[in-house]
């Protein structure tokens, strides 16, 4: 049986995990919803970040980051680091895309067709939160028969 410290520490641990994953199912909604401005895009460089697996020295990878330049409101020069890396990137230095930003905060993007990091989110806020919402429901049972 659990005791009424454990209980509220694994609620807190819920509400911030059911946090974390209403976060990833709203943020890639929200940027496609808010980045209405079109505009062309293009890769003026790409950044490598070597990332070990596990915690470990070997097996590490190399992950891809392009950096975008792109022209905002007024023709204000806007560059950004994706934050979404790959070992397999689809772009290279010199590409040009369509890319759709927010006119109150430039820096704010969404690119139509590329999937990469929303996926990631999604599939992230799928699995969290109903995880969450369950333990929720079950704590606040145990909880209930405590008192």
């Amino acid at each position: 049986m659990l005791t009424m410290p454990q209980i509220i520490c694994f609620f807190i641990m819920s509400l911030i995990f059911l946090g974390f994953g209403l976060f990833a199912l709203i943020s890639p909604i929200y940027n496609k919803l808010v980045c209405k401005n079109e505009t062309t895009a293009e890769v003026v460089n790409i950044i490598a970040i070597r990332r070990s697996r596990h915690g470990r020295g070997s097996g590490a990878s190399i992950f891809y980051h392009p950096v975008f330049r792109y022209m905002a409101n007024d023709n204000k020069e806007i560059i950004v680091e994706h934050t979404v890396g790959s070992d397999s990137y689809p772009y290279k230095i010199g590409d040009t895309f369509t890319l759709f930003y927010n006119a109150k905060k430039p820096t704010l993007y969404y690119i139509k067709g590329l999937i990469s990091g929303n996926w990631v989110m999604l599939l992230f806020g799928i699995l969290t939160t109903p995880m969450s919402i369950a333990s929720l429901i079950v704590l606040t049972k145990f909880f209930i028969n405590l008192i």
